[in-house]
């Protein structure tokens, strides 16, 4: 499984966006109800202005992104969107694995958040050794060390 990483630049917007909204429509309208395009633009535009928002790529194609920060006391996984043609294909788990293996070297635990009703996202970070730790009003709150 051969991945590269590099970080965004503005060529990717219109890809992203397309990835944002292939991520989040199903568990966005599970989670709300509904799907509020200038809502999600503001989200995606966030993300999109992060410094640190990775592309992934397998054999040259964009296949997914995500962003981290540092804090103090943790490595925080803000974002991980993988293609839908490219889930469960080990992706993910690679991505988590050089993760923590980032987080350790740094002596922190791994830290992100998961919607309520992201029940695949939960599951799949529950088999990568991550536990809840918390909640918020809308997401799981989770943490491996």
């Amino acid at each position: 499984m051969l991945f590269k990483t590099r970080p965004s630049c503005a060529t990717d917007y219109n890809w992203l966006l397309t990835l944002h909204h292939e991520s989040y429509f199903d568990v966005i309208t599970r989670q709300f109800g509904s799907w509020d395009k200038e809502e999600q633009l503001e989200m995606f535009l966030k993300s999109w202005h992060s410094e640190n928002l990775t592309i992934i790529f397998n054999e040259g194609m964009p296949i997914g992104m995500f962003i981290t920060k540092n804090f103090d006391n943790y490595l925080w996984l803000a974002e991980l969107q993988i293609s839908p043609t490219y889930r469960s294909k080990g992706f993910g788990s690679k991505i988590i694995e050089t993760l923590l293996t980032n987080a350790r070297q740094l002596s922190l635990p791994l830290r992100l958040r998961v919607l309520f009703k992201n029940h695949r996202a939960k599951k799949f970070y529950l088999k990568q050794g991550f536990i809840n730790i918390s909640q918020t009003n809308y997401h799981y709150v989770m943490q491996a060390n």
